[in-house]
């Protein structure tokens, strides 16, 4: 039971990283850019297309563990 457990923090864990070494830094990324330049509509889904795609793999990647 206690491996278990330290099991499922240590995937919580690489969950949490993979999320934010990816999805969370495109985001913040995204955000700079639009202050400072003028991206199209279409640049600005392209960009959260992509981070939505980060995300749902990360958790389809966590859910196979």
């Amino acid at each position: 039971m206690e491996q278990q457990l330290l099991t499922q923090q240590q995937l919580i864990e690489l969950l949490e990283a993979e999320i934010h070494n990816g999805a969370l830094q495109r985001l913040a990324f995204l955000i700079r850019e639009l202050q400072i330049h003028e991206l199209s509509q279409q640049e600005l889904l392209q960009h959260l297309r992509s981070v939505y795609q980060d995300v749902q793999a990360a958790l389809s990647a966590d859910k196979s563990h």
